[in-house]
């Protein structure tokens, strides 16, 4: 009898901690998924910021090694134009990055968000879009690869309406 308890109280034991350590391992994974969207989105921040003031040091940080962009009307750039492009490029206002998910799979993530620029004198809304960036994890730091928007603002709309 006193062998059978002590083997129940084993398997029990045991059981107990292999329950412990998945949901351990399960606490960890989810600590680092809330990790990784908090560094994603200050790079998704940094990222915009770096665009306002033109930051072409930022810029290089943030852009990785075979990045491309796609914008609203299909053309694409790899980073070098894409960093050009944003020194000759004059923000029509201050940019807010806002409505932020972010999917993280081990060292890749998606972000999708919204963009919009507001007149700096008005604060009027002058361009609007939203946007999908992919993102990979190399040397313990989150780099955007690739990116691609849309504009949704009403100017844009209408820009694109057929004439009758």
């Amino acid at each position: 009898m006193h062998m059978k308890t002590s083997l129940l109280l084993y398997l029990l034991l045991a059981s107990f901690l292999a329950a412990q350590n998945r949901n351990g391992e399960k606490v960890v994974k989810q600590e680092h998924a809330a990790s990784d969207k908090e560094e994603i989105t200050k790079v998704e921040m940094r990222w915009a910021q770096a665009e306002d003031l033109y930051d072409a040091k930022v810029l290089n940080d943030i852009l990785g090694e075979g990045f491309v962009s796609m914008n609203e009307f299909g053309e694409l750039k790899n980073k070098a134009q894409e960093i050009a492009s944003d020194a000759d490029w004059k923000a029509p206002g201050s940019q807010v990055i806002d409505e932020l998910s972010i999917r993280v799979d081990g060292d890749s993530a998606i972000a999708l968000g919204r963009f919009t620029f507001t007149d700096r004198n008005s604060g009027r809304v002058v361009r609007q879009g939203r946007f999908v960036d992919t993102l990979l994890r190399r040397n313990g730091r989150w780099q955007v690869i690739a990116n691609s928007y849309v504009r949704t603002d009403v100017n844009c709309r209408q820009d694109s309406l057929p004439s009758h």
